[in-house]
């Protein structure tokens, strides 16, 4: 029972195969050109050898089918279909396409292969001029459909998480990012539930920031979890921290389970911070220090960065002819040391 979800806003396009149509024991294609969605059942032909790929309906069958030449540099030039009327030879010109997993795309068209008619296909459709017309449409037994959410008035879904089943329904949902446009902060995750019966359902009310560390899907203590990993950004966060927020279903609604801090502090021969670099004369300091150990000094030089309450730093060895550059909340020379000298580390990473 999903009674405190959000109801997804769906828009059923029209179709040009019934449900009916696909077997549950086959797979099955999709073939969009120009908004229209071609039947390609029975997805019965399917060709790959080093040079073409075809799939689609069998010309026996009177489907519809592509030609997907591959290209030398991993680009798919000059794909072709065999038009509206389902013809014999693939002669209609599709242009030159990007291919995610079993998809190729462009402007004007989406072909995909090995579609399991019994999960939806989710894609993000942004063929319009602008980022905010970009829509989540999903393909279903010979059905398109857009999702929507009121929210997506003022940002735009960007890309496509994992896929998992948070509501215990025994069907796959799909994470979905959606972002604001600018790099200033981290996007946001909607969860679509798809019920089986062309119906799609968000798990969570309100938006769900992706962190800024990114996110993850864990299993822990039998439930399928959301993972969104934060750190201490943003003007004066200067703190060695970082904390994250597990999500789940509980009693059908997708809920914060838990908020966890986590702290570090390393010890370093000589180290820099963004809170002590904020109070410095100039904003702006230095570290030379043997860290090859090739008997001439090395330098770590770091200015604060106001906007983030961070550090810009740049790490220049005697050894490598280019610069380093890093954002770190703290920098330093660490008691640790190889093969080729000290190690520096950059909020716990080394460089």
């Amino acid at each position: 029972m999903k009674g405190t979800s959000s109801l997804a806003v769906v828009v059923a396009l029209a179709s040009v195969s019934t449900p009916e149509a696909a077997s549950s024991s086959e797979t099955s294609c999709l073939l969009k050109v120009d908004g229209i969605v071609y039947d390609a059942t029975p997805c019965d032909r399917g060709f790959e050898d080093g040079h073409v790929i075809q799939f689609g309906g069998s010309v026996a069958s009177g489907g519809y089918w592509v030609d997907i030449p591959k290209g030398s540099d991993g680009r798919y030039p000059n794909v072709r279909w065999n038009g509206p009327a389902g013809g014999n030879q693939a002669e209609y010109l599709l242009g030159d396409m990007q291919r995610d997993g079993d998809c190729w795309s462009n402007d004007t068209a989406r072909l995909c292969r090995n579609i399991n008619p019994e999960e939806p296909l989710y894609y993000i459709d942004g063929s319009k001029p602008g980022p905010l017309d970009d829509m989540l449409r999903a393909f279903w037994q010979g059905q398109e459909y857009i999702i929507e959410r009121p929210e997506w008035d003022v940002v735009f879904p960007v890309a496509l998480g994992p896929q998992a089943d948070f509501d215990g329904d025994g069907r796959l949902d799909q994470i979905v990012e959606t972002s604001l446009g600018g790099n200033g902060s981290p996007g946001y995750l909607s969860i679509v539930s798809f019920h089986g019966d062309g119906f799609f359902t968000f798990l969570n009310d309100e938006e769900i920031s992706s962190g800024w560390e990114g996110y993850e899907v864990l299993s822990l203590n039998g439930r399928t979890t959301l993972r969104v990993k934060q750190d201490s950004t943003g003007v004066g966060n200067t703190a060695e921290e970082r904390y994250h927020e597990d999500w789940a279903v509980v009693d059908g609604a997708f809920v914060k389970l838990i908020e966890r801090q986590n702290y570090s502090r390393r010890e370093f021969i000589v180290s820099l911070t963004a809170e002590g670099l904020r109070q410095h004369p100039g904003q702006a300091a230095s570290i030379n220090y043997d860290v090859d150990l090739d008997g001439v000094a090395d330098e770590i030089s770091c200015s604060y960065w106001e906007r983030w309450g961070t550090m810009k730093c740049s790490i220049k060895l005697s050894k490598s002819r280019g610069l380093k550059r890093v954002s770190c909340k703290r920098i330093g020379v660490s008691k640790v040391v190889s093969a080729y000298g000290y190690t520096v580390d950059c909020n716990g990473n080394a460089k």
